[in-house]
Protein backbone atom coordinates (compact mmCIF):
# COMPACT_ATOMS: atom_id res chain seq x y z
CA UNK A 1 0.00 0.00 0.00
CA UNK A 2 1.57 3.32 -1.02
CA UNK A 3 2.22 5.91 1.63
CA UNK A 4 3.74 9.36 1.51
CA UNK A 5 6.80 10.51 3.36
CA UNK A 6 4.68 13.27 4.89
CA UNK A 7 2.42 10.70 6.54
CA UNK A 8 5.46 8.82 7.90
CA UNK A 9 6.79 12.16 9.18
CA UNK A 10 3.47 12.72 10.98
CA UNK A 11 3.22 9.30 12.60
CA UNK A 12 6.91 8.91 13.56
CA UNK A 13 6.51 11.05 16.73
CA UNK A 14 3.44 9.00 17.68
CA UNK A 15 5.36 5.75 17.28
CA UNK A 16 8.34 7.17 19.19
CA UNK A 17 6.12 8.29 22.06
CA UNK A 18 4.34 4.94 22.29
CA UNK A 19 7.61 2.99 22.14
CA UNK A 20 9.26 5.26 24.74
CA UNK A 21 6.26 4.93 27.06
CA UNK A 22 6.15 1.16 26.68
CA UNK A 23 9.87 0.41 26.72
CA UNK A 24 11.13 3.24 28.88
CA UNK A 25 14.17 3.53 26.62
CA UNK A 26 15.26 6.60 24.74
CA UNK A 27 14.41 6.04 21.08
CA UNK A 28 15.78 9.46 20.16
CA UNK A 29 19.19 7.78 19.97
CA UNK A 30 18.16 6.45 16.57
CA UNK A 31 18.66 8.79 13.65
CA UNK A 32 15.41 10.25 12.42
CA UNK A 33 15.72 8.82 8.90
CA UNK A 34 16.58 5.35 10.23
CA UNK A 35 13.57 5.36 12.53
CA UNK A 36 11.23 6.50 9.75
CA UNK A 37 12.66 3.89 7.35
CA UNK A 38 11.87 1.20 9.92
CA UNK A 39 8.28 2.44 10.09
CA UNK A 40 8.10 2.39 6.28
CA UNK A 41 9.47 -1.15 6.16
CA UNK A 42 7.00 -2.29 8.78
CA UNK A 43 4.06 -0.65 7.00
CA UNK A 44 5.16 -2.18 3.67
CA UNK A 45 5.63 -5.65 5.16
CA UNK A 46 2.16 -5.56 6.74
CA UNK A 47 0.55 -4.11 3.61
CA UNK A 48 -1.30 -1.42 5.56
CA UNK A 49 -1.35 2.36 5.65
CA UNK A 50 0.92 4.32 7.95
CA UNK A 51 -2.14 5.59 9.77
CA UNK A 52 -3.31 2.02 10.39
CA UNK A 53 0.11 1.15 11.75
CA UNK A 54 0.00 4.11 14.12
CA UNK A 55 -3.27 2.75 15.53
CA UNK A 56 -1.81 -0.75 15.87
CA UNK A 57 1.28 0.49 17.70
CA UNK A 58 -0.89 2.57 20.04
CA UNK A 59 -2.87 -0.49 21.13
CA UNK A 60 -0.61 -3.53 20.78
CA UNK A 61 2.12 -4.35 23.28
CA UNK A 62 3.16 -7.22 21.03
CA UNK A 63 3.69 -4.87 18.08
CA UNK A 64 5.67 -2.46 20.24
CA UNK A 65 7.97 -5.34 21.25
CA UNK A 66 8.34 -6.45 17.63
CA UNK A 67 9.20 -2.90 16.55
CA UNK A 68 11.78 -2.47 19.34
CA UNK A 69 13.38 -5.76 18.32
CA UNK A 70 13.41 -4.62 14.70
CA UNK A 71 15.32 -1.49 15.71
CA UNK A 72 17.78 -3.48 17.78
CA UNK A 73 18.56 -6.04 15.07
CA UNK A 74 19.98 -3.39 12.76
CA UNK A 75 22.13 -1.80 15.43
CA UNK A 76 23.52 -5.00 16.89
CA UNK A 77 24.31 -6.84 13.66
CA UNK A 78 27.97 -5.82 14.01
CA UNK A 79 28.26 -7.90 17.16
CA UNK A 80 26.79 -10.98 15.49
CA UNK A 81 29.06 -10.86 12.44
CA UNK A 82 31.95 -13.29 12.95
CA UNK A 83 34.00 -11.71 10.16
CA UNK A 84 34.16 -8.44 12.13
CA UNK A 85 35.66 -10.28 15.09
CA UNK A 86 38.25 -11.91 12.83
CA UNK A 87 39.35 -8.47 11.67
CA UNK A 88 39.54 -7.31 15.28
CA UNK A 89 41.50 -10.38 16.32
CA UNK A 90 43.90 -10.63 13.41
CA UNK A 91 44.57 -6.97 12.71
CA UNK A 92 43.42 -4.54 15.36
CA UNK A 93 44.18 -6.49 18.54
CA UNK A 94 47.48 -7.72 17.07
CA UNK A 95 48.56 -4.15 16.34
CA UNK A 96 47.62 -3.05 19.85
CA UNK A 97 49.46 -6.01 21.38
CA UNK A 98 52.55 -5.43 19.19
CA UNK A 99 52.55 -1.74 20.09
CA UNK A 100 52.30 -2.52 23.81
CA UNK A 101 55.14 -5.04 23.54
CA UNK A 102 57.33 -2.59 21.61
CA UNK A 103 56.69 0.20 24.11
CA UNK A 104 57.81 -2.07 26.97
CA UNK A 105 61.15 -2.61 25.24
CA UNK A 106 61.94 1.11 24.94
Amino acid sequence: MPHSREIIDQIAPIVQKKIRGFWGGDVSQYKDNFFKRQIEKKVDSLGISAEEYAEIIKNSEQEKTIFINQLSVYHTSFFRDASKYEILKKIIFKEIFDFKQASKLC
